[in-house]
């Protein structure tokens, strides 16, 4: 009876040591009222998924916010942190699509039933189902307007901008 209750002992004890503890992670503001995700008391840093939403987290550990260049790709954050995606913006007058990744297309691409060329520069040439041309301002990767600034956003065809 002696030997079951140590052994079961043992079994409860060990199993408690291998279970993970519960992560603390909070969000902070500095006081240029700048985020930061903290982990176990470390800032996160580069990409970082929260509650199934995209975030990106400078190398001091500050949430980015507006446009970010990432291995030749742009991405536009909103003010809170999320990553836009699947989403059209318009900024300083010019049209941007970024896909499910986040990414800004720069590419001919199917968006709904309409074929897109974002290859162009300062011009979106789309064709809807029936085959009828139409244009709109755009821009590329080289040419993108309002870099650093929140002017003129306009969000279009669903998409969120909170948490």
């Amino acid at each position: 009876m002696i030997k079951k209750l140590i052994l079961s002992s043992l079994l409860v004890v060990s199993v408690i040591g291998v279970m993970p503890t519960a992560a603390s992670a909070v969000w902070k503001q500095d006081k240029y009222k700048n985020y930061s995700w903290v982990e176990n008391g470390v800032k996160a840093k580069g990409w970082k998924q929260i509650n199934g939403d995209w975030y990106n987290f400078g190398k001091d550990g500050v949430m980015v916010t507006q446009w970010m260049m990432d291995n030749g790709n742009w991405y536009y954050f909103w003010t809170n942190g999320m990553m836009a995606s699947n989403c059209w913006i318009k900024n300083n007058g010019f049209w941007y699509y970024f896909d499910g990744s986040g990414k800004m297309i720069d590419k001919k691409i199917d968006i709904g039933d309409k074929m897109y060329d974002f290859t162009a520069p300062a011009i979106i040439v789309s064709k809807d189902a029936n085959g009828k041309e139409a244009a709109t301002n755009s821009t590329t990767n080289d040419n993108i307007n309002g870099i650093g600034k929140n002017t003129d956003i306009t969000v279009s065809s669903g998409a969120t901008a909170s948490k």
